[in-house]
């Protein structure tokens, strides 16, 4: 099980290996279950001291909110649910409120190492500002998992994939036809394939990526922030809305503030990306 950590650039780093046979080892859930859980979190440092209560931050959020009541009961209601309603629509997008903004904190999924949400019974904090960020990923190489040749998670061996999309975060997608990638997207007619929003450009309905024999047809469907494609050693170029462009695997797709990288499931599954 290995990954080439190759290029790096600040407050990015590549896969890292974890021991070969490792009983320990875990596989991550959600869109990143092509990769260990433990190469997620390598190099990960839990917060120390008084920044293991960042939730008092929050704390005081909620109250402050809460002593608007004293203008009208209704004011302090309405405040307080809505700090409680960003805070957690927050947490869930980036795995952040404002007391790990503050204090330089991240909080994930221990199974997926994703951003927290409903059905997560486990999270674990962690210092950005002392280790590495779990969601700070470039993935240069996917390690070869234990348990078989097929590398791609179980609910997607049934069809092969023609081409493997691997996000700037580590998401590791299969697309195996035509699939519409977005924030949250919907499509009666296509796959979709969720991108996780940190950023918050994303649009629901972003982009639609359809593999063809020279490559990729890449369609923008009228997104807010727009979609750009660079092929393998060219600068990004901007799509126009609605208009297919084929680009060859190897090329980069930036959707808002994300970047989108098509290669070949096999070099994937390999750990070996040319």
């Amino acid at each position: 099980m290995t990954a080439t950590p190759t290029g790096r650039s600040a407050g990015v780093r590549a896969f890292r290996p974890v021991p070969v046979g490792d009983p320990s080892t875990r596989v991550s859930g959600g869109d990143r279950s092509a990769v260990p859980v433990d190469a997620l979190l390598a190099a990960s440092a839990p917060p120390q001291g008084l920044l293991r209560a960042w939730w008092a931050i929050d704390g005081l959020l909620v109250f402050a909110a809460a002593a608007l009541g004293l203008l009208h009961w209704s004011v302090g209601l309405i405040a307080v649910l809505v700090v409680v309603a960003v805070e957690v629509d927050d947490l869930t997008r980036t795995g952040r409120t404002v007391g790990h903004r503050l204090l330089g904190l991240r909080s994930v999924d221990v199974d997926t190492a994703l951003p927290p949400r409903r059905g997560m019974r486990h999270w674990i904090t962690v210092d950005l500002r002392a280790g590495a960020d779990p969601l700070a990923l470039f993935p240069l190489a996917v390690p070869r998992l234990p348990g078989g040749p097929d590398l791609w998670s179980p609910r997607r061996a049934e069809s092969a994939a023609a081409v493997a999309v691997l996000v700037d975060d580590g998401t590791v997608l299969a697309i195996a036809g035509p699939t519409v990638l977005g924030r949250s997207p919907h499509d009666p007619t296509h796959a979709v394939a969720r991108v996780t929003d940190l950023s918050r450009t994303l649009s629901r309905n972003h982009v639609l990526l359809d593999p063809v024999d020279a490559g990729v047809r890449v369609t923008d469907l009228g997104s807010a922030n727009g979609t750009a494609v660079a092929g393998p050693g060219e600068a990004f170029r901007a799509l126009e809305p609605h208009r297919g462009v084929v680009v060859p695997l190897g090329a980069r797709i930036a959707i808002g503030e994300r970047v989108l990288l098509l290669a070949d499931p096999t070099a994937v599954a390999t750990g070996v990306l040319s």
